[in-house]
């Protein structure tokens, strides 16, 4: 898999990949939900954020961003691998990835959420050194909230 920012040509790609992994969790929100998506040049990276897509063999099987949350932390969202790419590490790479350009540019700490349904995302993240900070409910599921701050240089 490549890593690469994303590109307005990537949208349709992007949104068959969320569509594709969305529904192999149970997750089920309106489309208004995942608007972002929709417009991801706008929503990520003109916000001062970033959103990376995976490509392999011509297509996008995995993606990710995050959006600035304050001066010094960034929210990751939207990470998605496709469900026949899973469990190859390709998740850990892109958050790798994200991590980096959230430190590049100034940023100290990151925070995201997931569903208590996504056990994989869940190993994931604590692997990567993230903490669970609290949990809640959205769309009638519950939601872990993870942080994590950069060590200094």
């Amino acid at each position: 898999m490549h890593l690469r920012r994303f590109e307005p040509g990537d949208g349709d790609q992007v949104w068959a990949l969320h569509e594709c992994s969305i529904t192999a969790i149970p997750a089920a929100h309106g489309e208004d939900y995942w608007a972002d998506l929709h417009d991801v040049m706008h929503q990520y990276i003109e916000a001062g954020g970033e959103f990376l897509v995976g490509i392999a063999g011509g297509s996008v099987i995995a993606m990710g961003g995050f959006k600035p949350l304050s001066a010094d932390e960034v929210e990751i969202m939207r990470m998605r691998v496709h469900p026949d790419w899973q469990g190859r590490g390709l998740g850990g790479d892109l958050l790798r990835d994200l991590e980096r350009a959230a430190r590049e540019r100034g940023y100290g700490r990151v925070y995201l959420e997931t569903t208590i349904v996504q056990t994989p995302a869940l190993a994931m993240y604590r692997s990567h050194g993230y903490a669970e900070v609290g949990r809640t409910s959205k769309g009638g599921f519950e939601v872990v909230l993870f942080r994590k701050a950069f060590a200094a240089d």
